[in-house]
C-alpha cells in the first residue's frame, strides 16, 4: 500500500498492483503536482520520496510517458516498553521517532504508534536518531538508536511510574497562595494554595 499525499489535500492510500500510481484530478486541465509517497510493508520495510511533474490532460501525446518517484528507504523500529520498577510490559504507551537537534531533540509525536498488550511496538520514518516513549502514569523517556549497543530491532525502552505528591502553599500568616508555579511540571496552586505534581519513586 502507498500513502499518497498532495498540498492542501488529504492522504490517499492505495494498492498498488501495476506499479503504477493512479489520481483522480478534476481541475484544471493543466498544471504541477506535487506527490509525497511513503510505503510501508512489514516485510521490505519503510519507503519514502517525492516529486514535483507537470501535467496536462488534453494533451494525448503524453499519455503513455509514465514519471517515476524514486523512494529512499527509511528507518524501521522494533522494541518493548517496559516498568523500570517491575519489568512488566505497559500497553497503550505511545512510541515516536526523534530527532537530536543542536541544543535538544524533537520527537514526531505525529507518527507515534501505541504499543500492544505485550508492550510491542513497531515504528517506521524517513529519519530517526532514536525513539521516545509516553504513558500517562509513566515518567516520558528516550533512547539513542545505536547508542550502547542499541539495536533498531530490539529496542527496550523503561519507563518509570509516577505517583501523585499532594502540597498546599501559604504565607507567614497561613493563607492560602493562587497561582504559585512549582516544578517540574510547572504545576500551580489552586485557590487554597493547593497543587498536585506527578514524580518518579526514585
Amino acid at each position: 500500500h502507498v500513502d499518497a499525499k498532495q498540498p492542501d489535500r488529504e492522504t490517499k492510500r492505495v494498492s498498488l498492483d501495476d506499479g503504477v500510481l493512479r489520481l483522480p484530478i478534476r481541475s484544471p486541465d493543466q498544471g504541477l503536482l506535487r506527490l509525497w509517497v511513503s510505503v510501508d510493508d512489514p516485510q521490505q520495510g519503510y519507503w519514502h520520496g517525492q516529486r514535483d511533474f507537470s501535467f496536462d490532460l488534453e494533451d494525448s501525446s503524453t499519455t503513455g510517458d509514465l514519471p517515476t518517484i524514486a523512494l529512499k528507504q527509511g528507518k524501521v523500529y522494533r522494541g518493548q516498553v517496559v516498568s523500570a520498577v517491575s519489568g512488566a510490559p505497559i500497553s497503550g504507551a505511545q512510541v515516536a521517532p526523534s530527532q537530536l537537534g543542536h541544543h535538544a531533540s524533537w520527537i514526531d509525536w505525529d507518527r507515534a504508534n501505541n504499543t500492544d498488550r505485550n508492550g510491542e511496538f513497531r515504528i517506521s520514518a524517513p529519519f530517526a536518531d532514536g525513539v521516545a516513549a509516553r504513558h500517562p502514569d509513566y515518567l516520558e523517556t528516550e533512547i539513542e538508536v545505536g547508542h550502547s549497543g542499541c539495536r533498531a530491532d530490539e529496542l527496550n525502552l523503561k519507563l518509570s511510574p509516577l505517583r501523585k505528591l499532594f502540597g498546599r502553599i501559604v504565607d507567614d500568616d497561613g493563607k492560602p497562595i493562587e497561582g504559585v508555579s512549582i516544578d517540574p511540571g510547572q504545576e500551580k496552586s489552586n485557590a487554597n494554595g493547593e497543587f498536585t505534581l506527578r514524580v518518579t519513586t526514585e
